[in-house]
């Protein structure tokens, strides 16, 4: 990130049921945070939670935010299943929000939640920059990378072509 001016913030989207405070402790919390000292830009961590009824904000640091969205009571995580819409409906409703501002974005693992977040986020703000932190082999990477491909519909080939 060679260019830091005009980045508003970085925000990091957690498609899971439930974030715990652990995940401070370990990557999902850590990059932001380093990557926000590095480059001195403010960060986001943005999570849908199952287990809250309303939206909570709590400052992790001078420069970083943990916001909860509440959501769904249940996780649904199959590409065929458009009830998972309304799952992720709060993280896509944030990434609309934030449409106009110049953000860097971080997701974690290649799911079929992030891959639907990553349409959006391209849909909404073409010119955003996305990372996406793998714990993958290159076997796993190239699974992906197929797997990407060999989408059939229309949204499904909207995402492989942006990558």
């Amino acid at each position: 990130m060679s260019n830091n001016k005009g980045i508003h913030k970085i925000i990091e989207l957690l498609p899971w049921s439930d974030f715990q405070d652990v995940h401070l402790k370990k990557d999902p919390g850590l990059f932001p945070i380093y990557i926000s000292r590095e480059y001195d830009i403010p960060f986001e961590i943005v999570s849908a939670c199952t287990n809250i009824k309303k939206k909570s904000k709590e400052s992790i640091n001078e420069n970083g935010t943990l916001i909860k969205l509440p959501t769904l009571k249940n996780r649904i995580i199959s590409l065929k299943d458009p009830r998972r819409l309304f799952f992720l409906l709060p993280l896509i409703k944030y990434i609309w929000k934030n449409r106009k501002n110049k953000v860097r974005y971080i997701l974690f693992h290649a799911t079929d939640n992030t891959l639907t977040l990553v349409f959006f986020i391209k849909l909404f703000s073409p010119a955003s920059k996305i990372w996406l932190k793998l714990d993958a082999s290159c076997k796993n990477l190239e699974a992906v990378c197929n797997l990407i491909k060999k989408r059939n519909t229309f949204k499904q080939k909207l995402v492989s072509n942006r990558y």
